[in-house]
């Protein structure tokens, strides 16, 4: 028993954090979508869309309750969205997509994305922009949110090279490794409870 813990103890360290990250792709997407959190996502996600790696950005916005400590901080998105943070990377107006509704998590943005899609449509391949660590989660809702039968989306990551860490050594820096250890707690809460809890 205790060998058995003490090899998943290892195997964890060495890939605990490579497991949570979903391979960037970067192949034109006709959608691109940011999930809010630093503003280094909006300025990536405005690269892509000078690069002509995609053709529109799209994003809900986050609702203040789901503010905390940090969105006081004039780097946090939740701030800087509301001064106009878009158009000081150079994204027209033409190119963005308000997706109505103010999000409480990243589930909610997720379902908001969704009913987006079912409604509108917007071509047959999207990017996501998030964290690396956190896209493993996202692919998880995304699957059960984004994938229509009768209308399949082409779904890839992209991420901020600001983000972008060794995954192999994510428990050498606290920061780091609370954000994977959170995000294994985010993804168990969200497998036993909050799957089957009903969108509003």
């Amino acid at each position: 028993m205790l060998l058995f813990l003490a090899t998943f103890f290892v195997l964890f360290l060495i890939f605990g954090g490579r497991i949570l990250i979903v391979s960037p792709g970067n192949t034109f997407a006709d959608l691109g979508f940011v999930f809010l959190g630093d503003e280094v996502r909006i300025s990536h996600i405005a690269s892509l869309l000078k690069k002509n790696q995609i053709r529109k950005i799209a994003y809900v916005e986050c609702s203040p309750l789901a503010m905390n400590k940090e969105a006081v901080n004039a780097n946090n998105i939740e701030k800087s969205l509301f001064l106009d943070v878009f158009k000081s990377y150079g994204v027209p107006d033409t190119a963005l997509v308000k997706i109505s509704g103010l999000s409480l998590s990243t589930k909610e943005e997720v379902v908001f994305l969704s009913r987006f899609l079912q409604k509108h449509g917007t071509g047959q391949s999207i990017t996501l922009v998030s964290s690396p660590y956190q896209s493993r989660r996202i692919s998880i809702m995304a699957n059960k949110f984004l994938n229509y039968e009768h209308r399949p989306y082409s779904i890839q990551f992209s991420y901020p090279e600001e983000n972008r860490h060794n995954a192999y050594l994510w428990w050498n820096n606290s920061k780091t490794a609370k954000t994977v250890l959170s995000e294994y707690a985010k993804i168990i809460f969200y497998l036993t409870y909050d799957q089957f809890i009903e969108p509003k």
